[in-house]
């Protein structure tokens, strides 16, 4: 039953295929700002570490 429901689905249109693209962008986009943001948190954390006295290694979370 499924493959005929697939089969009888409309096409997309044009301007629901760009939404999902935008909509791909935008994610692709907030997961790379939460990448970055972590690495600033532990580029942040071994500074922190190294200003304290410590190897910048030994408080790795």
């Amino acid at each position: 039953m499924n493959k005929y429901m697939i089969l009888e689905a409309e096409p997309l249109t044009r301007d629901e295929i760009d939404a999902a693209i935008v909509r791909a962008h935008h994610m692709r986009s907030e997961e790379a700002w939460n990448v970055f943001v972590k690495i600033g948190s532990w580029v942040s954390k071994f500074f922190h570490s190294n200003a304290s006295g410590g190897s910048g290694l030994a408080h790795s979370s």
